[in-house]
């Protein structure tokens, strides 16, 4: 599938140029990819949305899952050059997932949900694809981390010019993000507070209260009956 023509999906494409070379970005993943792999565990079907190069796809693969990559297509052709024996399929993540109902076991959306036009209908058709009691797996910036919080007491804008005011439609808290999922007919199971900067002045906070000094979000929830 094409995307050129879609707006979002050419934002998307600038921020994945600027992130891939970003050694920063990269490392300071880990700590969301080890609570994600040691939730699925194995014999899974794992759905991952906005998968980038395919190396989460292809860690869960080697925990003897069956793995899906989805993403743009120029980001997709990248992951097929590094992962050739995984499945990465190009789509567009703001219009109908090209996938069955009660497809997979987890899904796991990593930053992609602030970046989506109509994010109920995004997790509507998480609910549609996932089997009945699969999971979802969520990380989104918190909107309520610290660091933000001064920057608007002292009226200063505190997104990033690259990432954040190109791309980043929503803004979530802890709060919404769970109003949101309950309102798609999701029950959190887990949700915690996680880092994407290590150090800084606020660092040793963010070991106190999670939820209010680390600057990123992961939530695990199951799919509820209503479909």
């Amino acid at each position: 599938m094409k995307n050129s023509s879609n707006p979002w999906s050419k934002q998307q494409e600038k921020v994945y140029s600027t992130i891939d070379k970003d050694e920063t970005t990269r490392s300071l993943n880990l700590e969301r990819v080890k609570l994600l792999l040691n939730y699925v565990g194995s014999n899974k079907r794992v759905l991952d949305l906005g998968c980038g190069d395919g190396g989460v796809c292809n860690a869960l693969h080697e925990q003897e899952n069956e793995v899906v990559g989805v993403d743009l297509e120029g980001v997709v052709e990248i992951a097929k050059q590094k992962y050739p024996h995984l499945e990465f399929i190009s789509a567009d993540l703001s219009q109908k997932f090209p996938f069955a109902d009660h497809e997979f076991d987890i899904i796991y959306a990593y930053e992609i949900l602030e970046h989506i036009p109509d994010d109920k209908q995004f997790l509507k058709e998480c609910h549609r694809v996932l089997i009945d009691g699969g999971s979802l797996v969520i990380t989104t910036p918190n909107k309520f981390y610290i660091r933000n919080r001064f920057y608007e007491l002292f009226g200063k804008d505190w997104r990033d010019p690259i990432r954040d005011i190109d791309t980043h439609i929503h803004f979530y808290s802890f709060k919404t993000i769970k109003k949101l999922l309950d309102y798609c007919v999701f029950s959190i199971i887990c949700s915690k507070g996680i880092e994407y900067l290590k150090g800084g002045i606020f660092f040793w906070l963010e070991r106190i209260l999670p939820k209010t000094f680390k600057n990123g979000i992961f939530v695990i929830a199951i799919k509820s009956q209503g479909d």
